[in-house]
């Protein structure tokens, strides 16, 4: 598995930045995965963007490990953690 930063932008408050990244699975397979950075986190990071980055980056590396396969998260880290917003797999989706 690699992950690789795509992008980080301001976001609207209550948040400060929204940071994505693709996760690269064997077999040419990837996932991109949204984390959304609290405004009070960020400025308790002095709205440093690099600090940001890494702990989006650690948030969602500490759930990918726990995966079994492929996986794409929205997270919200705030002051009292990181939330799951929404959770993915890839694959045919179900038509209504």
């Amino acid at each position: 598995m690699d992950i690789e930063l795509v992008s980080v932008d301001p976001a609207s408050f209550p948040d400060a930045f929204t940071v994505a990244f693709d996760v690269i699975y064997p077999g040419e397979t990837w996932c991109r995965s949204v984390v959304d950075v609290a405004h009070d986190v960020a400025g308790s990071m002095a709205f440093e963007e690099r600090a940001a980055i890494t702990a989006a980056r650690d948030a969602l590396l500490d759930l990918l490990v726990v995966e079994a396969g492929p996986v794409s998260f929205h997270l919200r880290i705030g002051l009292d953690g990181t939330a799951i917003l929404a959770k993915g797999r890839p694959g045919p989706r179900a038509v209504s």
